[in-house]
């Protein structure tokens, strides 16, 4: 079960919904569960399965949600949320991953 610990800009009437996330459900669970980058272009069209009916309430479109790992055990996700479709390209992927490393090493 992820637990939210830090946040910015997630609307007051969807807390109770993201405060406790089960692995593999939703973006930042399935992360979690996949130790993968998860990201989506649209969360307002997005009909993979993978976000949660509800995230649609959040009015976000590009997302993306990182694993936090340390030494391969996952400490947690970090998750990033743009109001415009967004397909996140190569570099800022490999910069998430970067930040999430450092982010694992400041757990740790």
């Amino acid at each position: 079960m992820l637990t939210l610990l830090a946040l910015d800009g997630i609307p007051p009437q969807l807390l109770e919904k993201v405060i406790r996330i089960p692995l593999g459900k939703g973006i930042a669970g399935t992360a979690a569960e996949t130790k993968d980058i998860v990201h989506i272009c649209n969360l307002q069209t997005d009909d993979s399965g993978i976000s949660k009916p509800d995230a649609k309430l959040t009015e976000v479109a590009g997302s993306v949600a990182v694993p936090i790992l340390v030494d391969g055990e996952l400490k947690g996700t970090l998750g990033i949320g743009k109001h415009l479709p967004y397909d996140f390209n190569e570099d800022e992927i490999e910069q998430l991953w970067e930040i999430s490393h450092w982010l694992g090493k400041s757990i740790k």
